[in-house]
């Protein structure tokens, strides 16, 4: 991947991904894990909104890095690494948290048979709130890259105005 402009909008459109998910997964309106487990159906879509989030947080971060750092084709450990050495997010706690849902990550999308419905439930009541601030963060470097290097800047409200566009509309 070559040095060059943030597309905002390409950072945008996945963060609103992730906040989207983060809605649905807050509806789901499971109290215990026993009202959880009585619908295979909120398994199953706790699953699939989780997975899409995290992967359109770790799809964001790469385009940032490979635009800025000229960094591309990045695993996810990388990807997790170079975010928190390049200041994508802040250190600390919400780089801990970076780490954390980078090994949610690859249970969820490569190992997906050994996690557990009390493992996927606690991340549920636990750790939605960890990807909202990632998420934010993600944004607001986006956004401070493109005005120190004087990138096409999309105001922050065009954020929320980008309309969700049907990745299957293509077929």
């Amino acid at each position: 991947m070559t040095h060059g402009a943030i597309d905002l909008k390409i950072a945008a459109e996945r963060l609103e991904i992730v906040r989207t998910a983060l809605l649905d997964l807050r509806g789901l309106h499971c109290g215990s894990l026993a009202e959880f487990t009585s619908d295979r159906r909120n398994s199953w879509l706790a699953d699939a909104l989780l997975r899409h989030a995290i992967e359109a947080l770790f799809d964001t971060a790469p385009h940032i890095l490979a635009k800025v750092h000229s960094r591309g084709g990045l695993e996810c450990r990388d990807v997790t690494r170079l975010a928190i050495e390049h200041r994508l997010v802040s250190g600390g706690e919400l780089a801990d948290r970076l780490v954390k849902i980078a090994g949610v990550r690859n249970p969820l999308i490569h190992h997906y048979d050994a996690v557990t419905l009390a493992e996927l439930f606690t991340v549920l009541q636990c750790h939605l709130s960890d990807l909202e601030h990632l998420a934010d963060e993600l944004q607001q470097s986006a956004a401070s890259l493109c005005r120190r290097s004087r990138h096409r800047l999309v105001r922050p409200r065009d954020f929320a105005e980008i309309p969700p566009e049907s990745a299957l509309a293509r077929f």
